[in-house]
């Protein structure tokens, strides 16, 4: 590729990479697509005493047009379908492809609708459950009762942070259907395997009786694991003579590595 062509992709991919980002905000807020236009002209302006000459402004204008274009698109055919779904309610057969979680007070999974009643369709959403201790697994096959709403959209991205512009939350029954789980489920559940034959290795995370590992990969078993250590340390607290200034520490000593903050988020 000699300089000319390289420079005048770099003033098309210059006009595009605006546009998706501000097709994205304008998808949060509602505005129509002229003020992006409008936007996208205002930016021009500033870019004209820059400008290599006419012909860079029109490749700049055309690298809008196209990031414009391609999102307006986008839009129509994927976003604008699912949100029109919103607020539908009944019964939702859909297919998880993560493990299930438990929240505390609910259960969440990420799932693939596969149908809403008898309607087929194909998105993917978040599902949250009353039971606050699911065992669901990937690659099952559920038939809920449920509601759809809106997934909230995230200010600097412009998409939710999975990427989903619907949930669900279940008002009803729950039924799994029978049947070995979807081919693909393979890969998760190796990893997951994988995970929990690497833990029974890991020295030094038993309690002193054995029969708990200090480890954990959800916000559920976080918020198990942590109730426990602050049981022994409430009780190592209670042991301690208030008479002398310093007690010595009693032991053993905790050290906490945590990868994945969201772990946390739901513990006092």
């Amino acid at each position: 590729m000699d300089q000319a062509k390289g420079r005048r992709l770099c003033w098309v991919a210059a006009g595009a990479a605006p546009a998706l980002w501000l097709g994205a905000q304008l998808l949060i807020h509602g505005i129509l697509l002229p003020a992006a236009v409008a936007a996208a002209g205002a930016f021009l302006a500033l870019l004209v005493p820059l400008a290599g000459g006419r012909r860079a402004i029109w490749l700049w204008l055309a690298g809008c047009g196209a990031g414009l274009a391609l999102f307006g698109l986008y839009q129509t055919r994927v976003v604008e379908p699912q949100w029109r779904q919103a607020g539908w309610s009944g019964t939702l057969r859909c297919q998880t492809t993560g493990y299930a979680q438990g929240m505390g007070e609910y259960g969440q999974v990420e799932c693939r609708a596969l149908a809403l009643g008898e309607e087929e369709v194909s998105f993917s959403f978040r599902l949250y459950l009353t039971d606050a201790s699911p065992d669901l697994g990937p690659g099952q096959t559920l038939q809920v009762e449920a509601r759809l709403d809106r997934a909230p959209l995230d200010s600097l991205r412009g998409f939710s942070k999975q990427g989903q512009f619907l949930t669900a939350r279940q008002i009803g029954g729950l039924e799994v259907e029978t049947g070995s789980p979807a081919w693909w489920s393979w890969a998760p559940r190796t990893a997951r395997h994988m995970q929990e034959c690497f833990a029974r290795w890991l020295p030094h995370i038993n309690n002193d009786t054995g029969t708990e590992r200090y480890i954990a990969d959800s916000p559920d078993s976080a918020r198990r694991v942590l109730d426990q250590v602050s049981e022994l340390l409430a009780s190592r607290m209670g042991r301690q003579d208030p008479g002398r200034e310093k007690a010595p520490p009693e032991g053993p000593h905790f050290l906490v590595i945590c990868a994945d903050r969201t772990l946390l988020a739901h513990h006092p």
